[in-house]
């Protein structure tokens, strides 16, 4: 068996039809001592491909002897631990539906809102009061020489809005501040005489408002509002009475 090389084939590819006219030789074939040789050759010159080899094949035989190649081992299965789920124990309940029109707390508080705002719309347009600044005065009306603290006590108010009502009402002149007599750091609070003018003066505007409130009601139903209205003051209030 004789081998024919041609390089007009691979020439031709790569330096145009130039190379297409070149001749074909033959190539004698490769006798098998050669082949034989160039192996030898390799396993001498690679020692580590020689002994891996002979490893790889003392491993095989031994594995025939056992029979391993012939028979398929099954692999042993890992058993499946199922996760357990953070809901399996709790699943999860219905939410509750929060109406804000029948809301009780809500309800309050929009109507106190706007009751006091409907109020101040009074005094603001004439004495140009706020609604925190009326309260002050209110309590300092019926109750004279108190303190910041005891105002805020009092009205329920958040502080900064009692001290910036404290501030509005001593830089109109309707509230003084002197220090006590038992204590100089303590200072007391009390109405002016312009501020006790303004004061006698909203009052009769509140009562009037009152009173438009408490014709929507008959007197026993007003009776139970009031005793109602002290109930939820001692549930939220057990300490001390809110007024």
């Amino acid at each position: 068996m004789s081998l024919t090389y041609a390089p007009s084939r691979v020439l031709g590819a790569r330096f145009g039809k130039a190379a297409q006219s070149a001749p074909a030789w033959p190539i004698a074939p490769i006798p098998m001592p050669f082949a034989e040789e160039a192996a030898l050759w390799r396993q001498e010159r690679f020692p580590m491909r020689k002994a891996r080899a002979a490893s790889a094949a003392s491993g095989r035989r031994r594995l025939e002897d056992c029979g391993s190649l012939s028979h398929t081992w099954p692999m042993p299965e890992k058993p499946r631990v199922q996760s357990a789920s953070p809901f399996a124990s709790h699943p999860p309940k219905k939410t509750e539906t929060l109406r804000l029109a029948a809301f009780l707390p809500f309800q309050l508080s929009v109507l106190t809102n706007t009751i006091s705002r409907r109020i101040a719309e009074r005094y603001d347009a004439e004495f140009g009061l706020s609604i925190w600044q009326w309260r002050v005065m209110a309590v300092l009306g019926e109750t004279p020489g108190l303190t910041a603290s005891a105002v805020t006590e009092r009205t329920a108010m958040d502080k900064v809005a009692v001290s910036r009502a404290v501030t509005g009402l001593r830089q109109r002149g309707l509230l003084e501040r002197q220090a006590a007599a038992a204590d100089a750091r303590r200072q007391l609070l009390r109405l002016s005489e312009e501020g006790q003018s303004v004061y006698e003066q909203i009052v009769p505007l509140a009562l009037s408002y009152e009173r438009e409130l408490e014709e929507a009601a008959s007197p026993q139903d007003l009776l139970r509002l009031k005793r109602l209205l002290e109930r939820f003051a001692a549930v939220v209030s057990p300490d001390r009475p809110l007024w």
